[in-house]
C-alpha cells in the first residue's frame, strides 16, 4: 500500500471538511481539551546510591483525580528513563550512583496530554570507599588510605574524612586523591577516621570507619643517676599525654649493636643490673600505650664503673717529684683505660695526673712534705674505679741565696736563706771551702750565717753551703766564689768642671796586682749617689751631673771580680741650667707676655732672670725678673720679636740663653657688613686695618650658629662668600685679622639669616563661588618652626593681595565667581624671604538657575536650564548615571548660548541619577622666571558649581517581531516576540485589554494565550513594564475557526467540494515530490517569511518531528528564508584586485565590517586582508574565527592571523584532497622538522592519529618577536563537502573535544575555524557548539536564531539544507538514543559556491 504524505496546511483544510462532513451526517464535532495544569513543588525526599525518591503537590484541576503524572529521569543530555505515578511520590529506581539527574514531572491526563513540565535535579548517593587503612602515624597525626569507588563520576568525588574521639568530633578534612594525612591530633589517643565519598553538589555515602592510636609522646629527660660495675640507674620525666596513666616504659639495652637485655617499669625510673664493668651501653627508653603503640625512643649512653688497679708502688723521688708503678685491671675493656693518680696532703688534693701506661712521675710536689697518691682506672667516657693509694716523702729543698755579707783583706761573712720546707727547723749547714782545686776548710753552722778567717788578701776562695735532715741528707750544694778587698788609691785632685760634668785624677796603689784593677768614680749629692762610672786608668770625666749642685767624687780600686778597695773623695759645684720651655701667655698690639720654667737645680730659688729683646737684630730693650714670667710693653702692633732668657746665679754666673720669636697681635678690621644672602650663603664685606704688614695679613670667618662653630673660612681680601649654610638659620659671623704666623686679631662679629627654601606642594580647591583654600608643604628648614608664610594672588595685571600666617592652608574669599587666580606662596624668617612659589586655582561658577525640566524618552533625556546669573562659567555639564553603576552619558554644552541639551544612548527602562552643573575650564601654560619658581606645563582647571540632581526612570522598550499564530482547536493563540532591550521588570499580554499572561523578565519567553473563542479576531496587547512605566505594542489576531459549524444547505456541496480537493492534492503532492527542492523548483518561493523562534528543550522532539514530516518540508520552509540574510553587505576589501588571488572561491567573500584584519606590512594597506570573518559564540561575540583553507599564497598570511589574534586552537574539518580535488593547502610542516611562514617558523611538537580526527601540537615562533606560542590542531577527517558525516556521535564527541580545550585556553585568543569554504561545514560546527550550551544552560534550542545570526557576519554560514537538517538531528540525538543507521542522504546536487578557478588551477598545476 502507497503512503501519501500530505503537509499541514492541507491537513487543517481537510479536517475542516471532514468535520462538515461529520456535522452534515449527524456527527459530532471533535472535542478539544486544554492541558492539564503542571504538579508544584517537586521536591527530593530521599535518596540512595541507586535510587531517588520525590514528592510534588498535585494540581488543583477539577478532573486531578484521573491523572497520572509522568517522572521523565534525563542525564547528561539523554533520557535515561520513564516511570508513572497515581500519587504525589514515587521511588525512581535502577539509578547510578554519584550521577546527577534531571526530573522532570508531567501531569498526564485519561487522553494523555501532557502539561508542561516542572523540573528538579538530584544526585544519587555516590558509592562509599573500600579498604580504609591506617598507613603511618606520629605523635599528632595518622596517615589513611582507601580504595576509591568505580562509580562513572568518580573523578569529580572528593572525600572527607571525620575523625572522632570519645563520642566527640574533634575535626574535619577533606582530599581529592585515595589518602590523606590527618594532623592537629593528640599524641597516645585513640581516634575513630570515617571516610564519607562526596559529589560535587555535597551528597554523601555512607561513612567507612576505622580506629586508630596516636604515637605517644617520648619520655623526656632521660638520665643516669647512679653506676656500678655491674648495674646503671635510670630516671626520665614522663610524657603529659592525656591517657599517660596507662604508658608503660620499655628500656632496651644495646651494647656494641646487639641488644644485651630488655626490662619494662610502670614508673619513671629503673635499675638495669647483670652488666659487665667498663663497658658502654645504649639505655633506650619507649613510651607504650594499652594497644601496644611505642612512641620514638629517648636514649642515653652510660658506662659502668672500671676495675680498680693493684700494687701501687714508689719508684723514685726527688724534692718535687715521685715515681709510681701499679698492675692492671684485667676488663675486657682495660686496653682502653686510663688511669688518674690523685695527691692529698694534709686532706688537700694538691694534683690530677693521667697515664696511659702502669707507671707515672708525679712532679710539681713540695720539699720534704708526705704525700698520699690515689691511682684510679678511667674509662674512655671519664667514668672512675674506686682508689688504691700509697703515702712518700720528697727530698728536701737546698739553701737559698748564699750571700756575701763582708770582707775584709783577711776574711769573709756569708749568710743564706733557710729552706722553706716543713722540717727545715731540724736541719743542719756544711761549708766546705775551696781555693784554686783544694780544700782549704770545712765547717758547720746551724744558724743562717757564718765568717770565715785567715784568708790571703786579693784571693778568690769557692764556698759551698749543704742543706742536712735530721737523718744526713744532704741536698744539692749552694755555691758561691769570693774575692778579698784590694788597696786604695792616693791624692784625688778636680782638674774641670761644666754644668754637667767634673775632671778628676789620683795616683795608683802598689798592689802585686795592680795592673789588673779598674777604678770605680761614686758620685753623691746629698747623701744619695748620683752616678757610678768606671776608669782603667788614673783619670776621669764624670758626666751626666745636675747644674749648681756640690757633689762628693769617691774613687775605688776594684778587682777583677767586682771587689772595691775603700774610697779616697773630693768636693766640686757645676754650673746652673738655663730656663726651659719660654712661652708666650699674652699678647695685645703693644704689648707680649711671657713665662718659663724655672730651672731644677738645688739652688733655683736664688736665681735671677735677665730677659733681652731684639728686633731685626737690634737689642731693644733689657729687663730682669724674680719670678717665672715678664710682661715687655712699648713693642708695635704686628712686629716679631726674639725674645733671650738667662739663668743668673748669686754670683752672676750666666747659663745659656733660652729664645721665643714672637708677634705681636694685629689690629682688627672695621665696618663688616652683609651684602648678599641665599638659601646656602652668606656675602660679607669689611675695611682693612692700616698696620705696617697689613699687605701681609689674611682673615678668617668664623661660622657659629646656636653657639656651635659650623665653619671656619679664609679671605686675603675683604670680603667674603661663606657657603654651605642651612637654610633659614641665623648664624654670628666673626672675622679675624691673622698674621704670616697664624697670631689673630680680636673678633668683629655681625649677625645674618640665610634666605629660607621656599614652600613646595603649593596646590589648592575652590571652596565655594566667592573663595578658594590653598596648602602647601613647609621646607624641610631646620627651624620652619618660627617661619611666617605670605601667600600673594591677583585676578588681573597690576593688582596684588596679600596675606600672612604661620599654618600651612589659609582660605582667600572675597573673589569672583568661575574665575582663575595666580597664588604665590613665600616662607618668610625674621624678614628675610624665600622665592615666591606659584600656582593657578580657580573658584566654582555660580549654580543653574531653579528652574530646570527635563524630558525623558526610552533612551533620551532632555534638560532645559536656566544659565547662572553672575561670574564666569565655559559651559553646562549635564551626566545621567545608572543606579546599579553599570552605564553613565555625559554631555558638555559649551555655548552661553543654548540652555538645553539632550543625552543620547539611555538604557530604556534603567533609574538614573541626572545631574546639571555649571563649570568653568581655564588653561595655564606657566614658565619659570626671575624670582618667582612656576610649573613648566600646561594644565585645565576645571571647577564646578553645586549640581543639581533628579532621580530619573527611563521608558522601557516595547517587544519587537510580535507575531500570533493560530492553535488548533480555536481557544488559544500562541504570541511570539523579542523581549525588549534594557531594563524592564516584566510583560503583560493581553487580548482585548483583558490580562491573560504577566510574565516576569527574568522568565521573558513566547506565551499561549488561553481561554479565548475560536474563529473571532482579538487585539492583543504586549506591555513593558519598568516598574511604574510602560509601553505597549498591539496586533491583531485570529483564533482558528475549524469549530464554526457550517450550514447545512451547504454540506452537500462541501462533499463534493472534499472530494474534488483530495484529488487535486493528490496529484500536485506527487508532482513535489519528483522536484521538492530542484534547482528549479518555485515550490519555496511564495513562503510568506516568519519569524522562527527558538524551542524549549523538552518540546524540541515534537518540533523536530513537525518539521521533519513530509520529507523534512518544515526545515526546508526555515533554511530558504535564510538565503538573503546578510548578503546586502558591503565586501569591497575582498574585491580589490589585489586581494583576489587571496579568495579561494568567488562567491565565498568576507563581509568588510566583520572580516579579520592583519597587521599592514611596510605600509601596504592591502596587506591587512585575509579571507576570515570572526564569528559570535555562546561565550563572546568573536568567539570564533571562520577562515577559509589556507591557499598557497596565503598560509603566511594564515600564521599571521593565528599570532597576532593569540591563537591557540586550530580546528579544521577538511582534508587537503578530496574527490581528486585539492581543497586545502597543507600549511603546516608534512613531518616534525621546523617550516617557515613568512616571519613566522612553525615546529609539530606531536600528532595522534584517530579513526575520525587527528590532533597535533604547534609550537610557534615570530622572527621579529620574543618569545614561543603554542596552538593545537583538531582535523576531522570524515566529513564530506557540502554533506554530513554518517552520523551525529562522531561529531558530537568531536565538538566536545574542542570544546574541552577551549575551556581550558579561555585566556587566549578566539578559535580558528575552517573547511575548503569556511562557511558549510565551519558554520554548521560552531552553530552546533552554541546550540549545545544554550540547551545546557537555557534549556532551550534556536538554530534558526543563531544561523541568521551567523550569516549576519559571513555568507553561506551552514551552507547546505542537509548541513541545516543534521543540525536538529544532532540536537535531537542528544535528547534521545541515537539510531544506528544515517537518514541522511548527502544532497550534493553540485557545488553552491564558485571556485577560484584561476588560482586553484595554477596550484594543481604546481603540485600535483
Amino acid at each position: 500500500m502507497a503512503f501519501i504524505s500530505i503537509d499541514s496546511a492541507h491537513c487543517k483544510a481537510l479536517l475542516l471538511l471532514s468535520q462538515i462532513f461529520l456535522i452534515w451526517h449527524g456527527g459530532t464535532p471533535v472535542t478539544a481539551h486544554s492541558e492539564p495544569s503542571p504538579a508544584k513543588n517537586v521536591a527530593v525526599t530521599g535518596q540512595t546510591t541507586t535510587s531517588v525518591t520525590l514528592s510534588w503537590a498535585l494540581p488543583n484541576d477539577t478532573n486531578s483525580s484521573n491523572y497520572t503524572y509522568e517522572i521523565m529521569v534525563v542525564s547528561d543530555g539523554g533520557t535515561a528513563l520513564n516511570t508513572t505515578s497515581k500519587t504525589n511520590s514515587t521511588e525512581v529506581k535502577d539509578l547510578k550512583a554519584g550521577v546527577t539527574y534531571s526530573f522532570s514531572v508531567f501531569t498526564v491526563t485519561q487522553d494523555n496530554i501532557t502539561s508542561s513540565a516542572v523540573s528538579v535535579n538530584a544526585t544519587t548517593k555516590p558509592s562509599p570507599v573500600q579498604n580504609v587503612a591506617v598507613t603511618g602515624q606520629t605523635t599528632t597525626s595518622v596517615n589513611l588510605s582507601w580504595a576509591l569507588p568505580t562509580d562513572t563520576n568518580s573523578s569529580t568525588y572528593t572525600y572527607v574524612i571525620v575523625v572522632v574521639s570519645d563520642g566527640v568530633t574533634v575535626l574535619k578534612t577533606t582530599s581529592n586523591t585515595n589518602s590523606t594525612e590527618v594532623k592537629d591530633l593528640k599524641a597516645g589517643v585513640t581516634y575513630s577516621f570515617s571516610v564519607y565519598t562526596v559529589t560535587r553538589d555535597k551528597i554523601e555515602s555512607s561513612a567507612v570507619s576505622v580506629k586508630a592510636t596516636t604515637k605517644p609522646s617520648p619520655v623526656q629527660n632521660v638520665t643516669v643517676t647512679g653506676q656500678t660495675t655491674t648495674s646503671v640507674n635510670l630516671s626520665w620525666a614522663l610524657p603529659t599525654d592525656t591517657n599517660s596513666s596507662n604508658y608503660t616504659y620499655v628500656i632496651v639495652v644495646v651494647s656494641d649493636g646487639v641488644t644485651v637485655l630488655n626490662t619494662t617499669s610502670n614508673t619513671n625510673s629503673t635499675e638495669v643490673k647483670d652488666l659487665k664493668a667498663g663497658v658502654t651501653y645504649s639505655f633506650s627508653v619507649y613510651t607504650v600505650t594499652w594497644d601496644k603503640i611505642e612512641s620514638s625512643a629517648v636514649s642515653v649512653k652510660a658506662t659502668t664503673k672500671p676495675s680498680p688497679v693493684q700494687n701501687v708502688a714508689v719508684t723514685g723521688r726527688t724534692t718535687t717529684s715521685v715515681n709510681l708503678s701499679w698492675a692492671l685491671p684485667t676488663d675486657t675493656n682495660s686496653s682502653t683505660y686510663t688511669y688518674v693518680i690523685v695527691v692529698v696532703s694534709d686532706g688537700v688534693t694538691v694534683s690530677n695526673t693521667t697515664s696511659n701506661t702502669n707507671s707515672t712521675e708525679v712532679k710539681d710536689l713540695k720539699a720534704g712534705v708526705t704525700y698520699s697518691f690515689s691511682v684510679y682506672t678511667v674509662t674512655w667516657d671519664k667514668i672512675e674505679s674506686s682508689a688504691v693509694s700509697v703515702k712518700a716523702t720528697t727530698k728536701p729543698s737546698p739553701v737559698q741565696n748564699v750571700t756575701i755579707t763582708g770582707r775584709t783583706t783577711t776574711s769573709v761573712n756569708l749568710s743564706w736563706a733557710l729552706p722553706t720546707d716543713t722540717n727545715s727547723s731540724t736541719y743542719t749547714y756544711e761549708i766546705v771551702v775551696v781555693s784554686d782545686g783544694g780544700t782549704a776548710l770545712n765547717t758547720t753552722s746551724n744558724t743562717n750565717s757564718t765568717e770565715v778567717k785567715d784568708l790571703k788578701a786579693g784571693v778568690t776562695y769557692s764556698f759551698s753551703v749543704y742543706t742536712v735532715t735530721w737523718d744526713n741528707i744532704k741536698s744539692s750544694a749552694v755555691s758561691v766564689k769570693v774575692t778579698t778587698k784590694p788597696s786604695s788609691v792616693q791624692n784625688v785632685a778636680v782638674t774641670g768642671r761644666t754644668t754637667t760634668s767634673v775632671n778628676l785624677s789620683w795616683a795608683l796603689p802598689t798592689d802585686t796586682n795592680s795592673s789588673t784593677y779598674t777604678y770605680v768614680i761614686v758620685v753623691v749629692s746629698d747623701g744619695v749617689t748620683v752616678s757610678n762610672t768606671t776608669s782603667n786608668t788614673n783619670s776621669t770625666e764624670v758626666k751626666d751631673l745636675k747644674a749648681g749642685v756640690t757633689y762628693s767624687f769617691s774613687v775605688y780600686t776594684v778587682t777583677w771580680d767586682n771587689i772595691e778597695s775603700s774610697a779616697v773623695s773630693v768636693k766640686v759645684t757645676t754650673k746652673p741650667s738655663p730656663v726651659q720651655n719660654v712661652a708666650v701667655t699674652g699678647r695685645t698690639t703693644t704689648s707680649v707676655n711671657l713665662s718659663w720654667a724655672l730651672p731644677n737645680d738645688t739652688n733655683s730659688s736664688t736665681y735671677t732672670y735677665v730677659i733681652v729683646v731684639v728686633s731685626d737684630g737690634v737689642t731693644v730693650s733689657n729687663t730682669t725678673s724674680n719670678t717665672n714670667s715678664t710682661e715687655v710693653k712699648d713693642l708695635k702692633a704686628g712686629v716679631t720679636y726674639s725674645f733671650s732668657v738667662y739663668t743668673v746665679t748669686w754670683d752672676n754666673i750666666e747659663s745659656s740663653a733660652v729664645s721665643v720669636k714672637v708677634t705681636t697681635r694685629p689690629s682688627p678690621v672695621q665696618n663688616v657688613a652683609v651684602t648678599d644672602r641665599t638659601t646656602t650663603s652668606v656675602t660679607l664685606s669689611w675695611a682693612l686695618p692700616t698696620d705696617t704688614n697689613s699687605s701681609t695679613y689674611t682673615y678668617e670667618i668664623m661660622v657659629v650658629s646656636d653657639g656651635v662653630t659650623v665653619s671656619n673660612t679664609t679671605s686675603n681680601t675683604n670680603s667674603t662668600e661663606v657657603k654651605d649654610l642651612k637654610a633659614g638659620v641665623t648664624y654670628s659671623f666673626s672675622v679675624y685679622t691673622v698674621t704670616w704666623d697664624n697670631i689673630t686679631s680680636s673678633a668683629v662679629s655681625v649677625a645674618a639669616t640665610t634666605t629660607p627654601n621656599a614652600p613646595a606642594n603649593v596646590s589648592g580647591n575652590p571652596v565655594n563661588t566667592t573663595a578658594v583654600s590653598i596648602s602647601w608643604t613647609p621646607p624641610s628648614d631646620s627651624n620652619n618652626k618660627n617661619y611666617t608664610y605670605t601667600v600673594l594672588w591677583n585676578e588681573k595685571p597690576g593688582t596684588l593681595n596679600r596675606s600672612s600666617t604661620t599654618s600651612n592652608t589659609t582660605v582667600i574669599g572675597g573673589l569672583t565667581a568661575g574665575n582663575r587666580y595666580n597664588v604665590s606662596v613665600i616662607s618668610v624668617i625674621n624678614n628675610v624671604t624665600s622665592v615666591e612659589v606659584m600656582t593657578y586655582l580657580q573658584t566654582n561658577p555660580e549654580p543653574l538657575g531653579s528652574n530646570i525640566t527635563v524630558t525623558i524618552t526610552n533612551s533620551t533625556v532632555t534638560v532645559v536650564w536656566t544659565n547662572p546669573s553672575g561670574g564666569s562659567y565655559s559651559g553646562i555639564e549635564i551626566k545621567a548615571e545608572a543606579e546599579d553603576g553599570t552605564h553613565n552619558v555625559t554631555k558638555n554644552v559649551t555655548s552661553q548660548s543654548i540652555n538645553q541639551g539632550t543625552l543620547d544612548g539611555l538604557i530604556p527602562g534603567t533609574d538614573y541619577k541626572l545631574t546639571i552643573r555649571s563649570y568653568s575650564a581655564s588653561s595655564t601654560t606657566t614658565q619659570s622666571s626671575g624670582r618667582i619658581s612656576r610649573r613648566a606645563a600646561a594644565d585645565t582647571i576645571i571647577t564646578y558649581s553645586e549640581p543639581v540632581t533628579k532621580q530619573i526612570q527611563m521608558d522601557p522598550n516595547t517587544v519587537t517581531g510580535i507575531e500570533c499564530y493560530k492553535i488548533n482547536g480555536g481557544y488559544k493563540l500562541s504570541v511570539n516576540f523579542f523581549c525588549p532591550t534594557g531594563s524592564f521588570t516584566s510583560i503583560k499580554i493581553l487580548a482585548d485589554d483583558n490580562v491573560k499572561e504577566t510574565i516576569p523578565a527574568s522568565d521573558c519567553k513566547n506565551v499561549t494565550v488561553t481561554n479565548l473563542q475560536p474563529a473571532r479576531q482579538y487585539k492583543i496587547k504586549v506591555t513593558s513594564f519598568a516598574k511604574e512605566k510602560q509601553a505597549s505594542v498591539i496586533i491583531l489576531c485570529a483564533t482558528d475557526d475549524v469549530g464554526v459549524i457550517v450550514g447545512s444547505i451547504f454540506g452537500v456541496l462541501l462533499f463534493l467540494l472534499l472530494v474534488g480537493l483530495l484529488a487535486f492534492f493528490v496529484v500536485k503532492k506527487r508532482r513535489g515530490l519528483n522536484n521538492k527542492f530542484g534547482q528549479g523548483s518555485r515550490s519555496l518561493d511564495k513562503i510568506k517569511i516568519k519569524r522562527v523562534p527558538s524551542v524549549i528543550k523538552t518540546a524540541f522532539p515534537d518540533y523536530y518531528q513537525r518539521q521533519h514530516a513530509d520529507s523534512d518540508f518544515g526545515f526546508a520552509e526555515e533554511y530558504q528564508q535564510l538565503s538573503t540574510v546578510g548578503t546586502d553587505q558591503s565586501k569591497r576589501a575582498a574585491e580589490l584586485t589585489e586581494n583576489r588571488s587571496k579568495n579561494r572561491f568567488t562567491n565565498v567573500l568576507p563581509y568588510d565590517n566583520s572580516r579579520v584584519k592583519l597587521n599592514q606590512i611596510d605600509g601596504n594597506n592591502t596587506s591587512d586582508y585575509i579571507n576570515a570573518n570572526y564569528m559570535p559564540g555562546y561565550n563572546s561575540s568573536k568567539e570564533f574565527i571562520a577562515s577559509q583553507g589556507p591557499l598557497p599564497n596565503t598560509s603566511a598570511d594564515f600564521w599571521r592571523m593565528v599570532w597576532e589574534n593569540q591563537v591557540s586552537t586550530i580546528v579544521m574539518l577538511t582534508n587537503c584532497t578530496e574527490n581528486g580535488r585539492v581543497k586545502c593547502d597543507h600549511y603546516w610542516p608534512l613531518d616534525y622538522t621546523p617550516c617557515t611562514y613568512g616571519d613566522i617558523t612553525v615546529t609539530v611538537t606531536s600528532e595522534t592519529i584517530l579513526p575520525d580526527w587527528t590532533i597535533r601540537d604547534f609550537s610557534i615562533k615570530h622572527a621579529k618577536q620574543q618569545g614561543n606560542k603554542y596552538a593545537r590542531h583538531f582535523h576531522f577527517t570524515v566529513w564530506p563537502d557540502h554533506g554530513v558525516p554518517e552520523n551525529t556521535t562522531a561529531i558530537v564527541q568531536f565538538r566536545s573535544l574542542v570544546r574541552d580545550y577551549m575551556d581550558q585556553k579561555r585566556s587566549s585568543g578566539p578559535t580558528i575555524v575552517h573547511c575548503s569554504a569556511g562557511v558549510g561545514r565551519t558554520g554548521t560546527l560552531i552553530a552546533l557548539d552554541y546550540l549545545i550550551q544554550k540547551m545546557e544552560k537555557e534549556q532551550r534550542i534556536g538554530i534558526y536564531g543563531f544561523v541568521q545570526k551567523m550569516r549576519l557576519n559571513r555568507p553561506l554560514m551552514v551552507q547546505t539544507e542537509s548541513q541545516y537538517v543534521f543540525l536538529n538531528k544532532c540536537m535531537l540525538d542528544l535528547l534521545q538514543t541515537p539510531p544506528e543507521e544515517n537518514i541522511y542522504e548527502n544532497q550534493i546536487g553540485g557545488d553552491l559556491i564558485y571556485e577560484n578557478a584561476s588560482v586553484v588551477r595554477d596550484y594543481q598545476k604546481d603540485n600535483l
